[in-house]
């Protein structure tokens, strides 16, 4: 198996790799203020991606539409979903076509993200926002990784 950080990391495969995310930098998420993402792979086959999220106290994401199926677990932080509080060691499926946004964590949250589609966001006036997909995600991921040096 190869170990492998940075861009070439993010590429559909069936090729086994290994990443270390300890040694990737934290990209801006966008929408979120002050958030931040690690890429680890993606999917273009179904336009689906795999990262680590990380959500600051405070932030709140815009209300978006799940374009295709979402998979999270918690590893830091505790989330509010819905009518549960989720936290370490929690996971949830979101199916596609949900539409949504939830309140600011009161602490940092970060978890595994496992998405099979884009997401879709609206702005606070209710038209549409930037759609968050593996082109954007990708830009984004490898302007961070330029600027890291990694």
């Amino acid at each position: 198996m190869a170990a492998t950080n940075g861009p070439e990391a993010t590429h559909a495969t069936s090729e086994a790799f290994l990443t270390t995310t300890d040694d990737l930098p934290w990209a801006p998420f966008p929408g979120v203020e002050d958030s931040g993402f690690k890429l680890l792979r993606v999917n273009r086959d179904i336009g689906g991606m795999t990262a680590l999220l990380r959500i600051p106290p405070g932030s709140a994401g815009p209300m978006h539409k799940h374009c295709g199926a979402g998979e999270y677990l918690i590893l830091k932080g505790h989330v509010p979903f819905g009518d549960t509080v989720l936290g370490p060691g929690d996971y949830f499926f979101e199916p596609a076509g949900l539409t949504h946004s939830e309140p600011p964590p009161d602490e940092e949250v970060v978890m595994l993200v496992v998405s099979y589609g884009p997401i879709a966001t609206k702005m606070p006036d209710g038209a549409p926002g930037p759609m968050v997909d593996v082109d954007l995600m990708t830009k984004l991921w490898k302007r961070a990784l330029a600027n890291s040096g990694k």
